[in-house]
């Protein structure tokens, strides 16, 4: 699972989250792609599509979500 975080100009961030099973760096340099487009991108993802206007976003953050397994242990 993959949580996007998109910052614009003055506001908190929109957050996004993908069930993308492509290994981050790969999954980072697709999603870099957007900022090569002037105009409205539609971004889909596994929950959802999202209309992006790259040229007011300053950063995007891609983190991989680590699923954690508990154990129990006698």
């Amino acid at each position: 699972m993959k949580n996007i975080s998109i910052y614009y100009e003055r506001k908190h961030p929109i957050i996004i989250q993908d069930d993308d099973n492509m290994d981050l760096d790969a999954y980072t340099k697709k999603m870099s792609e957007i900022f090569d487009v002037n105009k409205i991108v539609i971004l889909k993802t596994t929950t959802g599509n999202h209309v992006i206007r790259p040229n007011k976003i300053i950063a995007v953050s891609i983190k991989e979500e680590v699923e954690h397994v508990d154990t129990i242990s006698d």
